[in-house]
């Protein structure tokens, strides 16, 4: 064989059409998918902010406890401070102090765009020559 008969020249120009308009159906499913993406992370960066918002509150609170707590103890006499109930109350208020309100980060993964496959449509038969040159 030294060229495309016309039966497989129709059928390769059927097929590249074909595969062009399956590759133009999936870059916009990908572009619907990638425009997803970027909106639950905005979504979730707003709930991560919330949350480390009300952290901030919680670590206020917390730490206007321990500040009472600190008060009470230093208004106790010495012999309370060598109680047991003062060894109790020292324990309890480490259980407070020790509360971890640190606030959450996450790290924004790579943009869909970036890591998207490249796909080949038509070019990829219409590059191919019909016949043998020479």
């Amino acid at each position: 064989m030294r060229k495309l008969s016309k039966p497989d020249i129709i059928e390769k120009n059927q097929l590249a059409g074909e595969l062009e308009e399956r590759k133009d159906k999936l870059e916009d499913a990908l572009a619907v998918y990638a425009a997803a993406i970027d909106e639950a992370w905005s979504k979730l960066e707003r709930d991560v902010e919330s949350y480390n918002e009300k952290l901030e509150e919680v670590q206020n609170f917390v730490g206007n406890i321990v500040s009472q707590m600190e008060d009470y103890v230093s208004e106790r006499s010495d012999r309370w401070q060598e109680s047991d109930a003062a060894s109790d109350y020292s324990s309890w208020q480490s259980d407070w102090e020790n509360v971890s309100t640190l606030p959450l980060e996450l790290e924004e993964p790579s943009k869909f765009e970036d890591t998207a496959p490249e796909l080949t449509g038509r070019e990829l038969l219409d590059d191919l020559s019909e016949s043998v040159d020479g």
